[in-house]
């Protein structure tokens, strides 16, 4: 079995190998103690042309490692908008709670919103929720609201996408 030997740029490569042979692939090999060039299975060594071809088939994964990039972002920005809107909702829903209406209450929510920005997570809104309602709400119907707001959030995001 062939074992890969570390990359030395101090080691000399034989002749034909160097810069004045740029259309081959040096890989040293570590077997019985001797090193030879990356061999398909016909023996040949590797070509400018082969490794072209190679390249070629490199572009089919360089579109799909593209694509799951693009779905993952899609993904974040879609979780992001539907913190934000649960986190307006649960702003909302408090506000009610506490008496506040029109104005007074959307700056709440605003405030709800603004404040899951502090810390990963959403332990900084419950924080800020739990302390704003104080006796008003425990904290199983706070978290309740919470994950019920989140699925009516992502609700409303996937109707306007």
């Amino acid at each position: 079995m062939a074992h890969l030997r570390p990359y030395r740029p101090s080691a000399r490569l034989p002749q034909g190998f160097g810069a004045a042979a740029p259309d081959r692939v040096r890989v040293t090999l570590a077997r019985s103690g001797q090193s030879q060039g990356l061999q398909g299975t016909d023996g040949a060594g590797i070509r400018a042309a082969d490794a072209q071809q190679m390249g070629a088939s490199m572009t089919t994964f360089d579109d799909r490692d593209h694509a799951f990039e693009a779905k993952f972002v899609h993904d974040e920005e879609l979780q992001f908008k539907a913190d934000a809107r649960r986190n307006k909702l649960l702003g909302l829903w408090a506000a009610g709670l506490m008496g506040k209406e029109g104005d007074e209450a959307l700056d709440y929510a605003r405030s709800v919103i603004a404040s899951d920005l502090e810390e990963v997570g959403h332990e900084d809104v419950y924080r800020k929720v739990a302390a704003d309602l104080g006796d008003l709400a425990d904290e199983a119907t706070i978290r309740a609201k919470m994950d019920e707001l989140m699925a009516e959030a992502k609700k409303q995001i996937m109707t306007e996408v």
